[in-house]
């Protein structure tokens, strides 16, 4: 019943809640051994992740209730990932949920990563850098950018 190429319950370490910024959400065909020719069904992309997480009803409609029924509207909003134990073909079983709140704000210090990265004279500097950054810095898009630049300056 589970499929390894997309977020779930077991995608979550230890259990704890993770959020995530939406990328993108596109309607694909998903091959499963339950559907090998594959089922038409939506799937959301996410910045901070691989993997993307196939959206049952019940996620769509927490995500339509958080910020907009389109899902167009959806690509930059932040939610939040958590488990459920919920009642599926006769047992309990742990599913992917969206919390129906929207997370707190993050104020991410792109200023203080740029100074950290605009002092690196080599490229094994800049990378050793650029790797122990917090993970909200490695996923910022301006910091990516600056590293980039530094990165055409050292080569």
């Amino acid at each position: 019943m589970l499929n390894y190429d997309y977020l779930g319950a077991y995608s979550l370490d230890n259990g704890k809640d993770l959020t995530v910024t939406i990328t993108r959400t596109d309607r694909e065909l998903v091959k499963s051994a339950q559907h090998p020719k594959g089922e038409d069904c939506f799937v959301c992309y996410f910045k901070e992740v691989d993997k993307p997480m196939i959206l049952n009803a019940t996620n769509c409609k927490t995500i339509q209730g958080l910020y907009s029924p389109y899902i167009e509207d959806w690509a930059g909003k932040r939610v939040t990932l958590y488990i459920k134990d919920v009642k599926a073909f006769g047992t309990i079983t742990d599913a992917l949920r969206i919390r129906d709140f929207a997370p707190k704000a993050v104020n991410v210090d792109v200023k203080g990563a740029k100074a950290k990265l605009s002092k690196c004279k080599t490229l094994d500097e800049l990378k050793k850098v650029y790797t122990s950054l917090p993970k909200d810095q490695l996923n910022n898009a301006d910091v990516i950018a600056h590293k980039d630049e530094m990165k055409g300056k050292l080569a």
